[in-house]
């Protein structure tokens, strides 16, 4: 990108690269910004979490009924 103009209500600015890194520093090029969040990995996560949540209660669970009897 070398020159960005905006028009707003009638109102139009611009920059050019210079002026825009300037104000607002540089920016690193990112080709794939969905590449981060990978909804696969943290679906197994969730699913790990989830998977220990529920075997940490069945243990209590069990454990709590031998101590009753």
């Amino acid at each position: 990108m070398d020159e960005i103009v905006v028009v707003l209500n009638g109102v139009t600015l611009g920059g050019t690269r210079g002026q825009l890194q300037e104000a607002f520093g540089p920016r690193p090029i990112d080709p794939d910004p969905d590449e981060e969040t990978d909804l696969g990995e943290i679906l197994l996560w969730a699913a790990g979490v989830i998977s220990t949540i529920v075997l940490v209660v069945k243990v209590l669970g069990l454990l709590g009924r031998r101590r009753g009897s």
